[in-house]
C-alpha cells in the first residue's frame, strides 16, 4: 500500500477510522504498512543492519499503535508516520555512538581518537536524508531511472525495459535529473 493515489486520503481516513473502533483487519493492514515502510527506509536511507531495521519496524509499529488514535487529522497520517519513523532510526543511530570518557582520552594506549564511526553514520543520513529530498521533488521521469539505475544498481538497458523507455533516454533523463538535484541541493544549502 503506498496510499500515493488519488484516493489515498479516503484510504487512510477509513483505515484509520476502522483502527479508532479496534477493526482487528485495518489493524493488521495499518502495522503492515507501517512495518514495510520502516525496514524500507531503516535499510536504504538509514543504512541500518537487517536487525537494526527489525528494531526500528517493531518500534514504529508499538508507537504507531500506542498513538495513532491521538492522530487528529488522517491526511497528515503518511507525513507523521515518516517523522516518526525517523525519529526513532534517529535515537538507533545515537545508540550506536559509542560513549568516551576523559580517561579515555588521557590514555597513553589512545593518544588520539579519531571521529567515532558512529559520528560518520550519522553525518551519512543526513546526506542521504538531503539527496532523498532532492530525489523526491524530482518529476517521475527523471526520479524513476535514477532509483532503478543508480540505486538499485540495474543496468540502463534494463531499466529502459523496465520503463518502456529507450536506453538514450533513459541515459538522458538520468543526467538531467541528476544535473536538478544538484541544483535544488544547492539551493537548499544557500
Amino acid at each position: 500500500m503506498s496510499w500515493r493515489s488519488e484516493n489515498a486520503p479516503e484510504e487512510v481516513k477509513d483505515l484509520l477510522a476502522g483502527c479508532t473502533v479496534d477493526d482487528p483487519a485495518a489493524w493488521r493492514k495499518l502495522l503492515a504498512h507501517v512495518r514495510s515502510l520502516a525496514l524500507e527506509l531503516g535499510r536504504w536511507r538509514y543504512h541500518l543492519s537487517r536487525e537494526d531495521a527489525d528494531d526500528l519496524a517493531q518500534l514504529a509499529q508499538l508507537r504507531v499503535a500506542d498513538r495513532v488514535k491521538q492522530l487528529r487529522d488522517p491526511a497528515a497520517f503518511p507525513a507523521w508516520l515518516r517523522r516518526l519513523i525517523h525519529s526513532i532510526a534517529i535515537d538507533i543511530l545515537r545508540a550506536r555512538r559509542p560513549c568516551w570518557s576523559l580517561d579515555d582520552l588521557l590514555s597513553p594506549s589512545n593518544p588520539s581518537i579519531a571521529e567515532p564511526a558512529a559520528e560518520a553514520a550519522y553525518s551519512q543520513v543526513e546526506l542521504r536524508a538531503d539527496l532523498d529530498r532532492a530525489l523526491d521533488r524530482l518529476p517521475d521521469r527523471y526520479r524513476l531511472p535514477i532509483r532503478l539505475h543508480l540505486l538499485e544498481g540495474l543496468p540502463q538497458e534494463e531499466v529502459g525495459q523496465i520503463l518502456g523507455r529507450p536506453r538514450s533516454t533513459v541515459a538522458s533523463q538520468i543526467e538531467r535529473g541528476l544535473r536538478r538535484m544538484q541544483q535544488s541541493l544547492a539551493a537548499a544549502a544557500v
